[in-house]
């Protein structure tokens, strides 16, 4: 800013004069000013509701799956031996395990290796490009090539094997990617000096199913109980899954239990970010605006205290995204899914208030509950311990499940208010949302106007400084006239 003395032939008070002459031309900007602080407060309570919903879509991604309910509890007398987890809605059960042999896939080992034998400088020889042949699968190697180089190749073929070396057995084997009776290795066809360098005679193998018995001596002590052989070390039945890790020579108690407050506890997760969503979303559609509070420019600021600028200000947000269209559909929307019916499950579980979920009535005095949800815990555990896996279809069946449903709404509710404001933690002024443009046109308007402001100032001191000049001489001239007449 110039430094400017002024007045000092006409004694006026210029500075004050050009500053109030300022104040009526900034009356358009300090209107820019608001409109643009208006339109940010407005992004702000987007995003405010972006971030809620954001919550909501977690609660219900966390149970819009099977898989994801806790309702069920498997343990294991040897979790080392044989683990196993339940889905929801299994009853409660035990059984027994014996694991009398492991699925493996095929293998070819080669012979054992001096102590100081090191792959990546074990160097394969030959003539010309020759084929390691795999299940009919050609990996072709050089001459030149290393042992190491040879094993990356095998393991990056779509042969279905892997070729490794074992630094504590001084071995190199080959096995195959899949387990049970129907893998195998074939190394038949392949040429060159590859299968001598590492040892390997056998060109053929074949892997093995896991042999298990379920259940052995359970109804007497010469009750054979249940003999299954799976190609995998993983085995599911009636909504059990068992993974077989070591063959044992005892059986392995595994155990079903309820978990009642884990099902109930991810039911009230959902429950309670639903009705903090509905809560936010009712007050900033419902709220009424304050008249008279608009936005304060920096001259007002200056004479506030900062506890009445921030009393002045929370009236003056108020009603900004009153009857907003997103948010209202949203409303409407997610109450439709609340109350919606999953036709496909038992009487008694299609809905949420079979289960003990009711919506609240519309309250005048507290409009804000409308359509908040409240659970009547007694009758929930009761529905829980007569079909479980009922509620859990309640939650998640892929056509009118409740989380399911939910979670897509929420998506897409959030993908237009990102549209229209941004999402969490991007700039305001986005030039890809509806509002980040607003804010960098006024942004715009606000530079230009601030620069012809400029010209006005300078405008106004230039008029003066001629009019103090001109004072300033005709004064001169009546004091000489004074001093020299008669």
């Amino acid at each position: 800013m110039p430094i400017r003395i002024t007045g000092m032939g006409s004694g006026l008070d210029i500075d004050k004069l050009v500053t109030d002459l300022m104040k009526a031309e900034r009356i358009p900007l300090d209107k820019l000013k608001q409109k643009k602080t208006l339109v940010g407060w407005t992004s702000d309570l987007y995003r405010e509701v972006n971030t809620k919903l954001t919550s909501l879509r977690k609660a219900a991604n966390n149970i819009r799956l099977t898989g994801d309910w806790q309702n069920s509890k498997a343990s294991s007398s040897n979790d080392n031996a044989v683990s196993a987890t339940a889905q929801a809605g299994v009853p409660l059960t035990s059984h027994s395990v014996f694991v009398e042999k492991l699925a493996t896939g095929a293998m070819i080992t080669g012979a054992k290796q001096a102590d100081n034998f090191d792959p990546s400088k074990v160097v394969i020889g030959g003539n010309g490009t020759e084929n390691l042949i795999i299940n009919g699968k050609p990996i072709e190697y050089k001459a030149s090539d290393t042992l190491k180089s040879v094993m990356d190749k095998v393991n990056a073929s779509d042969a279905g094997a892997r070729m490794y070396y074992d630094e504590i057995t001084k071995q190199v084997s080959i096995v195959s990617k899949d387990t049970g009776d129907l893998a195998k290795l074939d190394l038949a066809g392949s040429t060159g000096p590859i299968l001598g360098v590492v040892g390997i005679s056998t060109t053929l193998a074949n892997g093995q199913n896991a042999k298990v018995i379920f259940d052995k001596g359970k109804n007497s002590p010469t009750d054979p109980g249940i003999t299954i052989s799976s190609a995998s070390n993983t085995f599911t039945a009636n909504g059990i899954t068992y993974s077989f890790k070591e063959v044992t020579t005892e059986a392995i108690k595994i155990n079903v239990s309820g978990n009642d407050d884990g099902m109930i506890n991810q039911i009230k997760e959902f429950v309670d970010q639903y009705n903090a969503t509905i809560d936010l979303l009712n007050e900033r559609t419902k709220e009424k605006k304050s008249k008279g509070f608009n936005p304060l420019t920096e001259d007002q600021k200056s004479d506030m205290k900062e506890t009445d600028i921030k009393n002045w200000e929370e009236q003056a947000k108020k009603g900004l995204l009153s009857n907003d269209e997103i948010i209202k559909s949203t409303l409407r929307d997610l109450r439709s899914i609340i109350n919606g019916v999953v036709s496909s499950n038992p009487k008694d579980f299609k809905t949420l208030s079979d289960i003990g979920i009711d919506t609240m009535p519309y309250n005048a005095a507290s409009p804000k509950d409308s359509g908040k949800l409240v659970i009547d815990e007694s009758k929930l555990r009761k529905k829980i311990s007569e079909d479980a896996g009922s509620i859990v279809a309640l939650f998640t069946d892929q056509n009118n499940g409740i989380a399911s449903k939910t979670y897509d709404q929420v998506n897409k509710s959030i993908s237009g208010l990102v549209e229209k404001a941004g999402g969490v933690g991007s700039p305001a002024e986005n030039l890809t949302t509806f509002l980040g443009k607003q804010l960098t046109d006024i942004n715009k308007q606000i530079t230009s106007f601030d620069a012809k402001l400029a010209r006005k100032e300078e405008y106004y001191y230039k008029m003066f400084a001629a009019m103090d000049s001109a004072v300033s001489k005709n004064n001169s001239q009546l004091n000489w006239l004074m001093q020299n007449g008669r």
